[in-house]
């Protein structure tokens, strides 16, 4: 049995230490020390506190999951890379846009997320050591492309290292790395290198640099050439070790130390990506886009098309092939919604279609639209891995790619931004990019409710339940608009007239009929709506007349608006917050007092405490995180006890934060509560269900909640 405990003060060291019995002292310093051990418990002497505690996962987990004895895992990030071990082909990793690095122990069944001192927000590519496991390689990179991406000023992005599979990452060499529309490999080995316990020459193609190779395992690199030629993807000669096969936006190119030849005669275009066959290094294989599939048999002097079989109007973006058997060649689409992978068994003269990527319905979708590499396994011709992409969760294949089935537990990534609890125990989650879920059964599982796109997207960031009664926001990642259902989700009026970013919805506590969302408000239930004077960003729970608004009052300075009336008019009941309007980030209010406001900034947590405002940051152990920064995602004040607040951290346009933190003393001090999430982690959102106090967080690895049992130390 294990027992997890959130916190207790020794608040009188002197009396602690009268215990009358030798036997008691011996109790509690053994019980201690097996809590240590076992990552239960976190000592914090410099104020005589002792937090115990640890986030567990909460995955979007169905139906037919839980039936089947998974414990589910959602993904629902965009997987960039996926590869096995060639020494190991029990061990398996794959890298993420937004949540860096997952391994597998198992052959790729189940996944752990492995990226401590990985800072960038996810990785490009990742490349293992073909002697070793544990070493492995990735590409970090903050933005989507050269234009997003240059605008991010963190230092985190590059060739990151690890030497122990995963368990700590450290930033070799600072280069760029963008998500393109494919995603070829960027690394390479020369696998004649190093010794029987790690490869030593190792190359990476950097989007601005070129060609980068180190001589000592990654240590230190030097460009070689390709500058500005943005390279797609690297292969080595599988029969010539240190010999490149190197696709580039200008065209594809053999390298060897000595020389670097053109090839690629016949090509419509710039190769998307490369596969070579390992049998025979002369036969070569690219996807070309909208031009399908061409082959070479040439070493890749002449490509000739060889796509008998594939539909004419998609994007080939990803192949591979297996090592082990190269004829068995798979060819990827990019925003095509089509079932694919398609599998060849014939070295590309003919395709086929899969008979299906959801064997066993397990998935949350049984379609794919984003492409994503496939991984063959090192020793077993007729299996490889595959990520299903725009819904990402990781498939499997046994018979060469005719069949794939879910293979993604463990591996978490939906964004939650609002939860919505219900009196009878159900929670709605609100996801970016992803709708709308409900839980009935405290999530154990969970079902997507069924809503129409707005504005072309399902991006959700807010939404509430009571009774039957549910309103969401929907739409993209700014504007949205509103949702209502009256039948639990099942059926929805859909208001895509009332745009906004609805930071803020809820329904107020004592009459159903009435419901806050954003700048509008609803007397009738949400049947019909009126725009308030201010945007509604808070509510005092315990009286929802009251409502809280802001306004600008210059540029680092606010205003915190308040209405007794249901927003029907507002006051400046507070002084001048020495803060921007546009830096608050999230609103919460004391559960006993309406006059006692957190804000969430950029710039630190400021709180109005009844006369002044005063800020909480570092000084007060909110830590500024590996940026130098104190910026808050999100607040929220335990219903039940005024005493504690939470609050998120994130760290726009540079990297991951140092997650989640809370205070016990009306939020005058903070501690650090990550515990076995990490030291780096991006929290997008904290919430506090009202009827057990249960705390949530959103981040970029799923949604997590804390476990714990307040427990007093003479109870040992």
């Amino acid at each position: 049995m294990i027992f997890c405990i959130t916190e207790f003060a020794i608040k009188n060291i002197r009396s602690f230490f009268k215990w009358t019995s030798s036997t008691s002292w011996f109790i509690f310093v053994t019980t201690f020390f097996l809590l240590i051990v076992n990552g239960l418990l976190i000592p914090n002497f410099t104020l005589g506190e002792v937090y115990i505690g640890k986030w567990i996962s909460v995955p979007i987990r169905t139906v037919n999951q839980k039936e089947a004895g998974l414990a589910g895992g959602e993904g629902f990030q965009y997987v960039l890379d996926i590869i096995y071990a060639p020494s190991n082909p029990s061990i398996a990793y794959f890298c993420v846009d937004t949540s860096k690095i997952w391994k597998s122990k198992d052959g790729g069944f189940t996944w752990q997320h492995k990226s401590r001192g990985f800072l960038a927000h996810g990785a490009r590519s990742i490349i293992v050591d073909p002697k070793n496991s544990d070493i492995v390689f990735a590409a970090a990179f903050l933005g989507y492309n050269v234009k997003k991406g240059s605008k991010y000023l963190g230092a985190t992005r590059g060739i990151y290292k690890t030497i122990d599979g995963g368990e700590e990452w450290s930033l070799m060499q600072e280069t760029d790395f963008f998500k393109q529309e494919s995603k070829g490999r960027l690394f390479a080995f020369d696998s004649s290198s190093g010794d029987v316990l790690h490869t030593s020459v190792i190359f990476a193609g950097s989007y601005r640099e070129g060609l980068l190779k180190s001589i000592n395992g990654g240590v230190t690199w030097n460009c070689i050439g390709f500058e500005g030629k943005h390279i797609i993807d690297i292969e080595e000669d599988p029969l010539a070790p240190g010999i490149l096969f190197i696709a580039t936006e200008e065209g594809l190119f053999r390298y060897s130390a000595n020389s670097i030849e053109s090839l690629g005669t016949g090509l419509p275009s710039w190769p998307r990506s490369i596969a070579v066959h390992h049998q025979n290094s002369k036969i070569i294989y690219a996807a070309m886009g909208t031009h399908g599939v061409f082959k070479s048999i040439d070493g890749g002097k002449k490509f000739k098309p060889s796509q008998h079989g594939l539909p004419s109007n998609v994007f080939c973006a990803d192949i591979a092939c297996s090592t082990v058997d190269s004829n068995i060649v798979y060819i990827s689409f990019q925003e095509s919604g089509r079932l694919n992978p398609y599998y060849s068994h014939d070295a590309g003269k003919t395709w086929k279609r899969p008979e299906t990527i959801d064997e066993g319905k397990l998935s949350h979708t049984g379609g794919q639209w984003f492409s994503s590499t496939i991984a063959p396994h090192p020793s077993d011709a007729l299996v490889a891995l595959f990520a299903a992409n725009g819904r990402a969760r990781i498939l499997k294949t046994a018979d060469g790619g005719k069949r794939w089935a879910y293979s993604s537990t463990g591996f978490t990534g939906g964004r939650m931004m609002d939860i919505a609890f219900a009196k009878d125990g159900k929670m709605v989650f609100f996801l970016t990019d992803h709708g709308i879920w409900l839980t009935e059964d405290r999530g154990a599982t969970f079902r997507e409710l069924k809503v129409a796109r707005i504005l072309g997207l399902k991006s959700s960031c807010s939404g509430d339940i009571r009774g039957n009664t549910m309103i969401a926001s929907l739409g993209s990642w700014g504007a949205k608009g509103l949702l209502v259902s009256h039948d639990t989700g099942n059926t929805w009026k859909i208001f895509d007239k009332l745009i906004d970013r609805f930071h803020f919805i809820a329904i107020h506590p004592s009459q159903d009929n009435i419901i806050y969302a954003g700048p509008y408000y609803s007397s009738d239930n949400g049947n019909n709506w009126q725009k308030l004077p201010q945007t509604v960003r808070a509510m005092y729970d315990s009286n929802g007349d009251i409502v809280y608004s802001v306004a600008c009052e210059g540029r680092r300075k606010c205003s915190i608006l308040k209405s007794v009336d249901q927003g029907k008019s507002w006051v400046k009941p507070y002084p001048i917050c020495p803060v921007s309007a546009k830096a608050i980030n999230d609103i919460d209010i004391a559960p006993d007092n309406p006059d006692k406001i957190y804000l969430a900034t950029s710039n630190g947590l400021w709180i109005f405490e009844g006369k002044n405002w005063i800020v909480r940051n570092a000084d007060h152990g909110l830590d500024k995180d590996f940026f130098n920064m104190c910026y808050l995602s999100s607040v929220g004040v335990d219903p039940n006890n005024a005493n504690i607040i939470y609050a998120g951290r994130k760290a726009p346009g540079r990297g991951k934060s140092n997650g989640v933190f809370r205070s016990i003393d009306l939020g005058l001090t903070w501690k650090n509560i990550t515990y076995n999430l990490g030291h780096h982690l991006t929290v997008w959102s904290v919430k506090i269900n009202p009827l057990d106090s249960a705390v949530y967080i959103g981040t970029s690895l799923g949604t997590f909640r804390l476990v714990s049992d307040s427990t007093s130390v003479q109870q040992f």
